[in-house]
């Protein structure tokens, strides 16, 4: 407020309060009294804005002086999109399928600006919807098209994608297409697991959840494909806190996703991969999703007492129907929170 502004403010609070006054002076009992409070509420009132005003002096003339900034983490996102022949031309439902590739897409851009972030489309000739997309998705995403027998091999060679860009960039995400990331913090929260590990085969993966109704379903802890459908088991001897979390393994730690620094790459690299194009459990998909990564590291997930410290959404809900809605030892309406 300025200084004139100021002077306005106070002659308004006194002609207000004269004109009170006036009123009041009618009861030669109360009048004193009350035109006491006016004038009391007034010049508080006058006095509150004059601090305000100083506190905004104050914050500019103590303003922080901006730091050279400081370098953006590199960070190459692999995305596996794979739809049938028929899809690709527009067939039924296509339109769904580039809705969920679209959000996909639109959470790494939201959570991931303030990174340097490659984004590629891992994917098969005439097997994906990349034409479908808008304008300002095609120009930030490579598409590299891989001819292979099996398309259901494609997320393997997200692997080789990293290791041929590994020195360029400090984080390697891999994700299947409609899998949300909504967690700014991220990369904050991995730096803290591994900083605080101090051994890059222990890996920190996310738990998986999907949302039906408006209720939470952590489907990673009872996914369908697994051969019993029951809560998944925790191992006692291999949980430990960081700080006030709680990590450990579970049997249970598909979540169509991971996130490696370079370090970690490196590892995975001189292992030789030898699992690598191996169906190792459930299929092809969930083993270059998740199981080959087994080869080389211990993987842990948030305990689950604090499920949420590390998550990520499937955007669907089809596991959480099939798992909780067909399951009869567990009601649809238990989430795993």
């Amino acid at each position: 407020m300025s200084r004139q502004a100021e002077l306005v403010f106070a002659v308004l609070s006194m002609s207000i309060c004269l004109k009170r006054l006036s009123h009041l002076m009618g009861n030669t009992l109360l009048g004193p009294i009350a035109a006491t409070g006016i004038c009391f509420r007034s010049l508080r009132l006058w006095f509150e804005f004059r601090l305000f005003r100083r506190q905004q002096l104050a914050l500019q003339l103590f303003r922080e002086r901006r730091e050279t900034e400081s370098k953006r983490p590199r960070l190459l996102v692999v995305i596996t999109h794979i739809v049938s022949e028929v899809l690709a031309v527009g067939g039924q439902g296509f339109e769904l399928k580039v809705a969920r590739l679209i959000r996909t897409l639109d959470s790494l851009l939201m959570n991931f600006a303030h990174c340097e972030m490659t984004i590629v489309i891992n994917t098969c000739p005439n097997r994906h919807l990349v034409r479908y997309l808008p304008d300002y998705l095609t120009k930030v995403v490579q598409t590299i098209e891989h001819r292979v027998v099996d398309p259901a091999l494609v997320e393997f060679l997200a692997q080789d994608i990293f290791i041929d860009r590994r020195d360029n960039f400090d984080w390697f995400f891999f994700l299947e297409d409609d899998i949300l990331i909504n967690d700014s913090y991220l990369l904050e929260k991995l730096t803290f697991f591994n900083n605080s590990t101090l051994r890059p085969s222990m890996l920190l993966t996310p738990h998986l959840f999907e949302m039906l109704d408006g209720r939470k379903y952590y489907v990673n802890l009872l996914w369908p494909e697994y051969k019993e459908a029951k809560e998944c088991a925790w191992n006692a001897l291999a949980s430990f806190y960081l700080s006030h979390v709680k990590f450990g393994e579970c049997d249970r730690p598909h979540c169509a996703c991971y996130f490696l620094n370079r370090e970690q790459l490196e590892l995975w690299r001189n292992s030789g991969r030898r699992w690598n194009n191996q169906t190792i459990y459930i299929g092809p998909i969930e083993s270059a999703a998740s199981f080959c990564l087994f080869e080389v590291f211990t993987v842990y997930k948030p305990h689950r007492d604090n499920l949420h410290f590390l998550e990520v959404q499937h955007w669907d809900t089809k596991y959480s129907l099939r798992v909780y809605a067909n399951s009869h030892s567990i009601p649809l309406d238990q989430s795993m929170d």
